[in-house]
């Protein structure tokens, strides 16, 4: 895409994966509901099939071949330390110290190694660069406070405020639904006014709507609840586009595929950090849960901080 058109582009790369997380958790309630939860993974199949079809039939042949070794090292260190912190966050006590120790001392190992390999698979040099690192920090981020509100909301609507699933489902994707919304926006802010101003509006945003739903008051209706979910959503929606567009732009032409891999692998990490770390700071079975819960959504609140901080140094324009 030419550079006065990436904000569009953009806008639907950025939002379908996101959307896709973050409606998980509602539509798993709908379908808990209707048919219970063994078709929660049963829905997944037909989507995979689709998805295979579809990467068949459109995305074309590339007949350009770059001769040079692949950084095996690199990838390993890469995958295997994101794997490790996810297992540090999901495992029994004994164990789960030891791997979030081995996974952090991975992944911050990744740029040493880069720098010592022939053919790193990112340039050493972009690993210094803020506007290269700061977006990729801000959509991790960002990933992690959609994810982890999405899996925490539900059991606030469910235990403290009384609803079914269905209608639990069908508060939360008031968020989804909103990205969707204000996706494009967000696109069309990135094209004619450069992503910083679109990103630091949709980042403020999300944290305002994250500060609204701290106090998580049992006597809300649903209406309170999905006000402050639309928030959320449309913030996310507009951060969505300027975050890769910023990532892009800081990119070496020959690294965007690399770029693009790095940026879709920081983002599923933060879907699945988000929910995993709720679920290790929440405790259900305490005298009281839902302060508990309370103390889930203030650290969502700050890492929504780190993501709006990170947009103060995008690069302006694009």
């Amino acid at each position: 895409m030419v550079g006065h058109e990436r904000g569009k582009a953009m806008a639907v790369v950025g939002t379908i994966g996101p959307l896709g997380g973050i409606a998980g958790p509602g539509l798993g309630g709908l379908l808990t509901e209707a048919w219970g939860w063994q078709s929660v993974f049963f829905v997944n199949v037909p989507f995979c099939l689709v998805a295979l079809l579809l990467m068949w039939r459109l995305l074309p042949n590339d007949t350009t071949k770059r001769h040079q070794p692949y950084d095996f090292v690199g990838s390993i260190a890469l995958s295997a330390g994101a794997l490790l912190l996810l297992l540090g966050l999901t495992s029994s006590y004994d164990l789960s110290l030891l791997f979030l120790i081995a996974g952090v001392c991975l992944l911050l190992s990744f740029p040493l190694i880069e720098k010592r390999v022939r053919h790193p698979l990112v340039p050493p040099a972009m690993f210094g660069k803020g506007d290269f690192t700061l977006p990729l920090a801000g959509v991790i981020a960002s990933s992690i406070a959609g994810s982890g509100l999405g899996f925490i909301a539900a059991f606030f609507l469910q235990i403290d405020m009384g609803l079914s699933p269905a209608q639990a489902g069908f508060a939360v994707l008031a968020v989804p639904v909103s990205m969707m919304a204000a996706s494009q926006i967000g696109g069309i802010i990135t094209d004619r006014m450069g992503s910083r101003l679109a990103a630091m509006i949709g980042a403020a945003m999300g944290l305002l709507g994250l500060a609204l739903l701290l106090p998580l008051q049992p006597d809300w209706s649903i209406a309170d609840v999905m006000l402050r979910f639309v928030l959320i959503g449309f913030g996310q929606g507009l951060f969505a586009s300027p975050a890769n567009v910023a990532i892009m732009a800081a990119t070496l032409h020959d690294y965007l595929g690399v770029s693009s891999a790095i940026t879709n692998l920081l983002r599923q990490l933060g879907f699945a950090l988000g929910p995993a770390i709720a679920a290790f700071m929440w405790r259900p079975d305490a005298i009281d849960s839902l302060e508990s819960m309370r103390s889930v959504f203030s650290v969502l609140l700050v890492v929504q901080m780190i993501t709006f901080t990170t947009t103060l140094r995008y690069r302006n324009p694009v």
